[in-house]
């Protein structure tokens, strides 16, 4: 998907320490208000593409602040069992200043496939959770 043309954008949402910003969350924002948020989610959640997509888009938003800032970015645990996922992310996410912050709405299959990408990830890349 090209950062230039999606349906949808972000807010970075400042998440403060000590009153100074010490991160920023991205927050997904549909562009077409007609469409219902809980569906969207609810219709793309299961697919490792669209968290794929959603980082790509991210890492083209904040290219400027030259990774002065950490951005968490939430993502659907299943794509921590894709292996798609796992090998896109791993070169997109080498050393960004990223959290990947999982939702909590799928069920767990795989926990040990789940906890194997975590640390491959955090230790390939430097990504936190």
């Amino acid at each position: 998907m090209s950062p230039e043309r999606r349906d949808f954008s972000f807010n970075y949402q400042p998440i403060y320490a000590n009153n100074r910003i010490k991160s920023y969350e991205a927050l997904l924002r549909l562009n077409d208000k007609n469409i219902n948020i809980e569906t969207f989610i609810q219709s793309i959640e299961n697919k490792p593409q669209f968290d794929l997509d959603v980082i790509r888009a991210v890492l083209f938003d904040i290219q400027e602040l030259k990774n002065t800032f950490t951005i968490s970015i939430n993502i659907s645990i299943l794509s921590l069992e894709s292996e798609y996922f796992i090998k896109e992310a791993l070169n997109l996410l080498k050393d960004k200043n990223i959290i990947l912050e999982i939702t909590e709405h799928d069920k767990v299959n795989n926990l040990d496939l789940i906890a194997y990408n975590i640390q491959l990830l955090k230790s390939e890349t430097g990504v936190k959770f």
